[in-house]
């Protein structure tokens, strides 16, 4: 077995025990019913508290993963993970400040993420980043269907309560610890190089070292993240990750609330829910894999017509009386949301001229963040309009609706190009990607002539 075959079992093992959670369709029933917090301060005091903590980790996560070399990060991620769930098996877990720490242990771990995304590009040749992006996120969903399925079996068949499972997740985000630790840790050396190419024939000035590598990458931070949104492709597909983002988990984070506005003893089929989720994603991210598209020309059409189908999937759902529609519209949404999100992390990691995976999906997260920071703020925190659940997905689809006329606006306008330009346009912005790699391998020699 090759090293990269074991890294990416390492990985993907990592990503299915991180998401073997079967208490996460429930939550919110363990938090109302068996912890006694009521609906009101569990969406007004408690859930909110995992946005704001999300944006304030991002912000050190972002900058230091590349820097850490991503294992660090992982790891955070896993002991984070673990200290949520071992809060919530405690006694103390009944008080709302409690929950509270939770969301912000959350906060951390949702943080982190962006090491396990990025980490899988610095590990394996770009003619793999497809596959390898196919098969880290179908880790992830793989994880969830298998728990979610347990957890509705647990709770249909009256094998267990919420406290079953939840120590279940614990048991499985103990392995997922375990398995972070056995990812290899990433050689600076080879990332400097990466990095820092120099051109053929050409010796560095003077041996590298990590305190350079650091220094140096400190000094271009804000140069390569300029390099990157410069790029019309890049800009493009991470505008609509942060937009989309952010929607997304805000209907993440209120739907069990949703569904419990209507919901009886007879309609819990949460876990159920949870489970067709990432079935259906689970096949439907490896698939993507197969899908070829001139992205540079559909890209913008694509993301319009789907974003408007997202609104009219979420303002069904505040309207609907029934917690099935309800079901099923969450089960939609959800899919095309992994489905696109794997394409654009596929579309962004290809067209990236240097290993800056850590900083470009953590300013996307940052930014997907800092508005739904906003938009809880407003929408469903005390101290702004605190909207009632239906009304929130009122907003919700809203949102949408304007995220489809952004990208129906970059449509025509592509478009226009196109007719004008015909086949050149996808010529010109692969070139400008090529131009750029070059340019900044240039400014990299250029610069270490500090050094």
């Amino acid at each position: 077995m090759n090293r990269l075959l074991r890294v990416l079992i390492a990985l993907a093992a990592y990503g299915f025990f991180k998401e073997f959670k079967p208490s996460e369709p429930y939550l919110y029933e363990f938090e109302h019913e068996t912890l006694n917090i009521s609906s009101e301060d569990l969406s007004s005091r408690v859930y909110p508290v995992w946005t704001y903590s999300y944006l304030i980790f991002l912000i050190p996560v972002f900058l230091l993963t590349d820097i850490l070399l991503y294992k660090p990060i992982i790891v955070a991620e896993a002991v984070s993970y673990l200290a949520c769930w071992i809060l919530f098996d405690l006694p103390i877990a009944k008080s709302v400040l409690t929950q509270q720490i939770i969301e912000v242990l959350y906060g951390a771990a949702s943080a982190t993420e962006v090491a396990y995304f990025a980490y899988i590009y610095v590990v394996v040749d770009r003619s793999m980043f497809k596959r390898a992006t196919s098969i880290s996120r179908a880790a992830l969903q793989a994880g969830k269907f298998t728990s979610y399925t347990i957890a509705q079996l647990i709770i249909l068949l009256d094998w267990g309560n919420y406290y079953t499972l939840n120590y279940i997740a614990t048991g499985s985000l103990a392995l997922g610890f375990i398995a972070s630790l056995l990812l290899p840790m990433t050689s600076w050396r080879t990332a400097y190089e990466r990095r820092f190419p120099i051109k053929e024939g050409e010796m560095r000035k003077e041996e590298p070292s990590y305190g350079i590598f650091v220094k140096r990458l400190v000094m271009t931070l804000w140069k390569d993240a300029i390099a990157m949104y410069t790029n019309s492709f890049i800009l493009k597909w991470s505008l609509w990750w942060a937009l989309a983002s952010c929607v997304d988990y805000q209907v993440s984070n209120y739907a069990q609330t949703l569904w419990g506005s209507v919901q009886t003893e007879d309609t819990q089929y949460n876990g159920i829910t949870e489970a067709i989720v990432p079935l259906i994603a689970f096949p439907t991210v490896l698939l993507m894999e197969k899908v070829n598209v001139r992205w540079h020309l559909w890209g913008e059409a694509t993301l319009a017509v789907l974003s408007l189908i997202d609104a009219g999937i979420l303002l069904l759902s505040g309207l609907t009386p029934s917690i099935f529609v309800m079901y099923g519209c969450y089960i939609v949404y959800r899919v095309l949301y992994e489905a696109m999100i794997t394409i654009a992390q596929f579309n962004l990691a290809s067209h990236l001229y240097k290993d800056s995976f850590g900083l470009l999906f953590g300013l996307n997260t940052f930014v997907a963040l800092a508005l739904q920071t906003i938009l809880t703020m407003i929408v469903a925190d005390k101290k702004g309009l605190h909207l009632p659940i239906r009304t929130q997905f009122y907003v919700y689809s809203g949102c949408h609706v304007v995220i489809s006329a952004i990208f129906i606006g970059a449509a025509v306008f592509t478009a226009i190009r196109y007719c004008q330009r015909g086949d050149v346009v996808e010529m010109d912005d692969e070139a400008r990607t090529e131009n750029s790699s070059v340019k900044e391998e240039e400014r990299g020699e250029v610069e270490a002539e500090h050094f």
